[in-house]
């Protein structure tokens, strides 16, 4: 095998784009409906665990964002507007959960 051969690894937005176009519409809408019902109860319930609200969020906008691919895919109209604002809001929403989450794991500093 040479180094020609060989293909350089697919860039992470290109995975996640695939895996939203190859999900079936009806999945994208349990993850975003679920992932809106979930938010609801942990910010109503405990919202100091906003951490696990923000993965949710990160999800649920994948789901909007895959459900506008399909609906473009299909030649209904240009909705590049909603789908931008949910690769946005769902990529803060990852990186603010996922450092929650570490935050959360590693509880307070001792030496404070």
């Amino acid at each position: 095998m040479s180094s020609s051969d060989s293909q350089p690894p697919e860039p992470i937005n290109e995975a996640i784009a695939r895996l939203g176009r190859r999900a079936s519409p009806r999945l994208l809408w349990i993850m975003a409906a679920a992932a809106a019902t979930g938010i609801g109860i942990i910010l109503v319930i405990d919202w100091h665990r906003w951490p696990l609200a923000s993965v949710l969020a990160a999800f649920g906008c994948f789901g909007v964002w895959g459900l506008v691919e399909h609906h473009e895919q299909r030649g209904r109209g240009t909705l590049r507007l909603i789908q931008g604002a949910a690769a946005v809001l769902g990529g803060i929403a990852a990186i603010a959960g996922l450092l929650g989450v570490l935050f959360w794991i590693l509880g307070p500093a001792p030496i404070l």
